[in-house]
């Protein structure tokens, strides 16, 4: 998702979140050194001018959680969170209730959501444009977050310049649709 991430971004705060599925108490005692190797493959692999949280917990959700609330420097936090679709979603429940988790956990913070669908299929243009590519915003009005910058931006990188721009708005039951 990182390369995705380049395409928008010149300048700013970006930070890469993980979470290490291990018991900080009682798990390995290698966790400062699997810590360091993601670092490490960030920053040599993906994007060197991110910085990069790896929170260790138990349990996966609430990893999630402690990224979501803690990442960021005093009050410089990022406003949006980038997540890949969950592979499957229909048939695996646990990764549909950990990514409707999230969506929830991202709303309680006023946090915008990037939901980045076919990444990982090897449909992901890296470098080459695409053409007739439909970006697509949900955007939720006062949903935590701008999005509506996010098409402009990647429209200025090479790869997305042919692509069409679709926005939907979305509404909860309380809010008026005038």
């Amino acid at each position: 998702h990182m390369h995705f991430i380049t395409h928008m971004k010149k300048k700013g705060l970006t930070i890469v979140g993980t979470v290490l599925e291990e018991d900080p108490l009682h798990g390995s005692s290698n966790l400062l050194e699997q810590r360091e190797a993601i670092i490490d493959e960030v920053h040599n692999t993906m994007y060197k001018k991110a910085f990069v949280e790896v929170v260790a917990n138990a349990s996966l959700s609430q990893g999630v959680v402690s990224l979501i609330q803690v990442a960021g420097i005093g009050r410089y936090q990022p406003n949006i969170v980038a997540l890949g679709f969950p592979d499957q979603w229909r048939a695996n429940e646990a990764a549909r209730d950990m990514f409707l988790a999230t969506l929830l956990m991202c709303e309680r913070h006023w946090k915008a959501v990037m939901v980045l669908h076919n990444m990982d299929n090897g449909r992901y243009p890296v470098a080459r444009p695409v053409t007739r590519q439909n970006i697509d915003i949900y955007w939720k009005v006062h949903g935590g977050g701008l999005l509506l910058p996010l098409p402009y931006l990647l429209l200025r990188h090479e790869v997305w310049k042919g692509s069409n721009v679709r926005c939907f708005t979305l509404f909860d039951s309380s809010q008026d649709e005038a």
